[in-house]
């Protein structure tokens, strides 16, 4: 097969011709010409970004013939088996396919002893190396810390978080950065040329914004465009293979919102949805948009998301909406791609969405009207609501108390709440018990003190003081008295059941304690 891809024909063959990355291809340099080599490197990023192509670039400017140097001939042998991936003396493979301890020994503890045959270097390069073994990482540790001289391991990965401390710590760590989406857009532009072909620029701008960052995700993508299109790539070729027609979508959207015709919106929203277009694509182009025109009238026009723009449509949107609007229309988007994945008709929650962004001034607006009406029908109505919200919160009580008595300067109450136990029931009564009677006796004497702290937490909440020492008390008493206790006296008992307290029920349940006796009231 004769023809190659793009993301291979067009890989960089020295440092020079990396995009991006600037700030490893320095530092790499650097080391290459004070002649600062280390033993182990890991290269840490998303795929597509050029790990493995510069530890190829590394690994031939070291083994080249013609000398350690920056710019490796790429004619010599070395070079020439380096980037055919099969050089003797660098071993290329990735951790998935060679992950147990005997493959490692085999591929790298085996090898490792013997000096490179025609190079000046035994380079590993291994690739997702996070797929290693537990077991794998640790049979590399003393290796890695202490490699002969004549070997160099060049570790790459895409989830540093699965590679060990003890291994990353013996590295020299470079993180890959995303490449920006202008540089992608010129090295489109000049394969494009090289292949003999024309691109509009609108065409490689949009390629590198659908590429995210991932020169070989722009480069795969413009393959497939090269083969849809003629002699010239266009807009439309690239908005037909990448799903970027959701991004004009997204716009025409907008300008009918800011329009304020909804039926006009419904028919359009059932023409895209007839076209088979993604609504949560869509959504995600109007969250960038509209989180855009909030930047956009901050910074006017720095750190854009989408880096080319009709800089009316922003206008427009920062004219008719405030910050807040927009804050909750971003938010509405967000709620909605939450739910997407959550749902079938995805259609009609766009539909809501869309209605919800179209009216978001008057949902303020019935807000406020109703938070007016009730604070001038119940001016307590405010109150009660913090109260009743502050009764369903889990709050921290024993911290609180103690925190206010030593706000007050309770010196002698703070040891006994320290020592009491804090449970509310279903009805919102707050217990707070004593394992031990002297510190319940305490707890009495200070009652009022307590209930001055528990008024400031919260004024409506009432409570209990309770003795939890008594239950074994009465249970040591309730065993002796079962001893003597007859058949038929015990008979009497069952007739006469009288049934606990719902409260009793609950505190029981709460302080993990039991029932004793239950007396009825006269």
């Amino acid at each position: 097969m004769s023809y190659q891809v793009l993301a291979r024909k067009y890989r960089p063959q020295e440092f020079s011709e990396v995009v991006g990355q600037q700030h490893i291809v320095k530092t790499l340099s650097n080391s290459i010409k004070n002649d600062r080599i280390s033993q182990a490197y890991l290269f840490i990023g998303p795929r597509g970004l050029g790990k493995t192509s510069i530890a190829r670039i590394f690994a031939k400017s070291l083994n080249c013939e013609k000398g350690q140097t920056l710019k490796p001939c790429n004619k010599c042998n070395s070079c020439v088996s380096i980037t055919n991936s099969s050089s003797i003396d660098v071993i290329e493979f990735d951790a998935a396919s060679y992950r147990r301890v005997p493959q490692v020994k085999e591929k790298i503890l085996d090898n490792i002893q013997y000096k490179p045959v025609e190079s000046r270097y035994k380079i590993f390069i291994i690739d997702e190396v996070h797929m290693f073994s537990k077991h794998s990482f640790n049979a590399l540790l003393k290796t890695i810390e202490e490699p002969p001289p004549h070997v160099i391991f060049i570790f790459a990965t895409t989830d540093s978080d699965k590679v060990p401390e003890t291994i990353s710590s013996r590295c020299q760590r470079f993180v890959f950065h995303r490449i920006p989406s202008k540089k992608i857009k010129n090295q489109l532009i000049k394969i494009v040329e090289s292949e003999g072909l024309k691109i509009d620029e609108e065409a490689a701008d949009l390629i590198a914004r659908e590429s995210d960052g991932i020169m070989r995700d722009a480069q795969s993508l413009l393959d497939q465009i090269i083969a849809l299109s003629d002699d010239e790539i266009k807009l439309e070729d690239v908005e037909v293979l990448s799903g970027a027609r959701e991004g004009r979508v997204a716009g025409e959207l907008i300008n009918k919102i800011i329009k304020n015709d909804f039926e006009k919106i419904v028919k359009y929203i059932n023409k895209v949805n007839d076209e088979g277009l993604d609504f949560e694509h869509i959504a995600e182009k109007l969250l960038d948009i509209y989180r855009d025109s909030l930047i956009f009238n901050k910074t006017n026009g720095d750190k854009l998301v989408l880096e080319t723009y009709d800089y009316k449509l922003l206008k427009k949107i920062n004219n008719i909406y405030s910050e807040r609007d927009m804050t909750v229309t971003i938010d509405l988007i967000l709620d909605f791609l939450n739910k997407i994945k959550k749902i079938n008709e995805k259609k009609i929650l766009f539909e809501m969405t869309i209605y919800k962004i179209l009216h978001v001034k008057h949902l303020f607006e019935i807000k406020e009207n109703l938070t007016y009406k009730k604070s001038k029908e119940n001016p307590q109505s405010s109150s009660s609501q913090l109260n009743e919200e502050s009764k369903k919160k889990n709050i921290d009580w024993k911290n609180e108390f103690l925190k206010i008595s030593e706000k007050k300067s309770y010196e002698t109450l703070t040891p006994i709440l320290e020592k009491a136990k804090y449970r509310l029931n279903r009805k919102g009564i707050l217990y707070i018990g004593w394992d031990d009677s002297f510190y319940f006796q305490k707890g009495k004497d200070n009652e009022n003190k307590i209930l001055e702290i528990l008024k400031e937490i919260d004024t409506d909440r009432k409570m209990v003081l309770f003795d939890i020492s008594n239950k074994k008390k009465n249970k040591d008493k309730n065993e002796k008295g079962k001893k003597k206790e007859t058949k038929t006296e015990s008979k009497k008992k069952s007739k006469k059941k009288i049934m606990p307290d719902e409260d009793i029920l609950e505190f029981k349940s709460n302080f993990s304690g039991q029932i004793i006796e239950i007396k009825e009231d006269k």
